[in-house]
């Protein structure tokens, strides 16, 4: 069966319109708020940076695709005094977070499954 271009283009556009579920969970959870999404490589969620001034220092949670929170990213004890994650994103296929400290950010690398910190370093 041949399909013409109307079709084709008809299903692209349902497929842009269709908001992105990842989207659709992360309004019924934080509403309006300024926050950074950021998916999953592999598609099961996003790990997701809430305000700081609501959440403080453990503002970053891994979030799966049907709204329940996987993990809190962990805050290892040398940085319980810190800001707190201000965004994440992939640096080399690795999952880093962006975790300030008294004017000194650090880049640590989340575990997707878990939210355990497998390593940070000092970042400028």
């Amino acid at each position: 069966m041949e399909t013409n271009s109307s079709d084709q283009m008809k299903t692209s556009l349902v497929r842009r319109i269709q908001p992105d579920p990842i989207d659709v969970v992360m309004k019924k959870i934080v509403g309006e708020q300024d926050i950074v999404v950021t998916e999953l490589t592999d598609g099961s969620g996003a790990i997701v940076i809430f305000s700081l001034e609501k959440h403080g220092a453990r503002n970053a949670k891994i979030i799966d695709r049907n709204g329940k929170v996987r993990a809190d990213v962990e805050l290892p004890s040398r940085f319980q005094f810190g800001i707190g994650f201000s965004d994440a994103y992939y640096i080399n296929g690795e999952l880093t977070a962006i975790f300030v400290e008294n004017g000194r950010d650090f880049a640590f690398v989340v575990d997707e499954k878990t939210g355990a910190v497998t390593r940070y370093y000092e970042t400028r």
